[in-house]
């Protein structure tokens, strides 16, 4: 069965592959302090350096979930007020995480269907770090690239902080329009849900190894951004890690092409996207729609299940209110244009 459902990914035959000689190969009972497992976490870790390009003074951090690495960051990044734009399932989630976590947070909410109108808002001066997520998983509205690089203009000061979670590995980033940003590798990445990838600038860290954090201090070493920093400059982390994770995110490495990835993911966002008269898209704006998760309304959801079921794919149902008359589609790089283009077949006949 093909999965489009948006996470975790379809799995492709090299990565079922790799899970396999992994297994096989013993890695997965050795010790996570001993010098192979070090050899590995350095493949991954700067595997995602090489191949994303990320500026060489950032750190780069694991973690077992974006939803983690989102406490994580808010934990370790926020010296006293964050800000957030809400517009969706999940940036609501990152803007309550920062409320639950006694953090004076404040949101700016839009319609989750609508170009974010940032500029209609003035951000608090007194604000130091500034959450955007850039591609709202649960309704398929992303960031362009120009309106983040506009509001890190207008906002030089603050930290700037963008979950990735959905679109790290499918599309083109300036790391330097971000100070932190998190990903998992079960969207775009291609792999097993289980892990997550961070990244922090020099300011990110500076407030970080604050010694008079906003928010209460976690005394576990997993949360500890310094602690965790320590440990990965010798390629090893605070915890037991997901080491088979690790070691495929190593081997994805290895192999992954990011110039083409990102220009398959256009080309089969533009063919999703073809006006068909089975459904709209949820996001009225072209610019602001997704090419890694693409969200549409439809009266006939159960039909058009029912296709694509009988040709061996699952659509991904609507999500929340969205649910009853919402199809997600995953258009992530582990799908191939052939078998987008089969779905949309199905889909039509």
């Amino acid at each position: 069965m093909l999965t489009f459902n948006p996470g975790p990914s379809q799995l492709t035959d090299d990565v079922i592959d790799a899970i396999r000689d992994i297994a096989v190969s013993g890695f997965l009972s050795i010790s996570h302090r001993s010098s192979k497992f070090k050899e590995v976490c350095r493949s991954a870790v700067e595997g995602l350096r090489d191949v994303f390009s990320l500026p060489p003074e950032y750190t780069i951090l694991l973690q077992p979930s974006a939803t983690a690495a989102m406490e994580m960051v808010l934990r370790n990044c926020v010296s006293t007020r964050s800000f957030h734009f809400v517009h969706g399932a999940f940036s609501q989630r990152f803007y309550e995480t920062a409320r639950e976590m006694r953090i004076e947070a404040f949101g700016f909410q839009s319609d989750p269907d609508q170009p974010v109108n940032w500029g209609q808002v003035d951000v608090p001066r007194d604000v130091d770090t500034i959450c955007v997520t850039h591609n709202e998983t649960s309704t398929g509205l992303m960031w362009p690239a120009q309106e983040i690089d506009a509001l890190r203009a207008r906002y030089p000061e603050p930290l700037m902080v963008i979950d990735a979670t959905s679109s790290w590995g499918g599309v083109d980033f300036d790391w330097k329009t971000g100070d932190v940003w998190f990903a998992s590798v079960q969207k775009c990445l291609g792999l097993p849900s289980g892990l997550a990838v961070v990244a922090l600038s020099p300011r990110a860290m500076d407030v970080a190894g604050s010694t008079s954090p906003g928010v209460p201090w976690s005394p576990v070493a997993w949360q500890n951004v310094i602690s965790m920093a320590e440990k990965m400059r010798d390629w090893q982390t605070p915890e037991t890690p997901n080491m088979l994770g690790i070691a495929l995110l190593a081997r994805q490495m290895e192999h992954w092409d990011h110039k083409q990835v990102v220009k398959r993911t256009q080309e089969k966002a533009r063919l999703i996207y073809r006006p068909r008269s089975f459904w709209e898209p949820f996001v009225t704006d072209p610019d602001w729609r997704s090419v890694t998760v693409a969200h549409f309304l439809s009266d006939q959801v159960d039909e058009l299940k029912r296709k694509a079921v009988e040709q061996g794919m699952v659509l991904g149902s609507g999500y929340g209110p969205y649910k009853k008359r919402g199809l997600r589609i995953a258009n992530f790089p582990a799908v191939d244009l052939d078998s987008v283009a089969g779905l949309i077949r199905a889909l039509e006949s």
